[in-house]
């Protein structure tokens, strides 16, 4: 058996062992416990965000498709109605057109093939004019273009006699078109 030198104190330190935990000292029999990973959690807590913002915009969506087809719906049932109707063939026939209301406003009227006729008038107003066909359309039309205070209370179109359209009018607008067919 040999023995390290005995220990000089005018020599350097004598080498030392080396100490666990240092570079290139063994390794410590006694390990640390890993840590547990956090990378389950995290990818939870992101999907979870995600479904609810999939179904935040899901709710969203329905809300203001259904606001959107009420809107669309209201809008339609504003448009004005065009019925067709039939009498006699025969000729020519009378047709009666007028606006109820009161200020002054712009009519514009057609009948059977000719263009449009457009004129300014006070309110109330009504046009007997003759068509010589036994298929036409009639329409007439007033509009708030000249004056803030004119009110529209209805408009009517009679042909032969026979009142075929009534419409109620608003603050800016009243519209009556029917379609004849002898």
């Amino acid at each position: 058996m040999s023995y390290p030198p005995p220990y000089d104190p005018n020599q350097a330190q004598p080498p030392q062992p080396p100490q666990y935990g240092q570079y290139g000292a063994p390794v410590s029999p006694i390990q640390q416990p890993a840590k547990k990973s956090n990378a389950g959690m995290i990818i939870g807590i992101i999907v979870g965000v995600v479904l609810l913002l999939c179904a935040a915009c899901g709710v969203g969506g329905w809300i203001l498709y259904g606001k959107a087809k009420d809107k669309a719906q209201e809008i339609v049932d504003t448009f004005p109605t065009m019925d067709v109707e039939t009498g006699k063939p025969g000729g020519s026939h009378s047709v009666h057109l007028a606006v109820e209301g009161s200020g002054k406003t712009s009519i514009t009227w057609n009948a059977g093939s000719g263009g449009p006729q457009t004129e300014t008038v006070t309110l109330p107003w009504s046009k007997d004019i003759t068509v010589d066909q036994d298929t036409f359309a009639v329409s007439v039309m007033a509009f708030d273009t000249l004056d803030d205070s004119t009110k529209f209370e209805s408009c009517s179109i009679s042909i032969d006699g026979t009142e075929r359209k009534r419409n109620d009018g608003n603050d800016i607008s009243v519209v009556c078109t029917a379609i004849f067919m002898s």
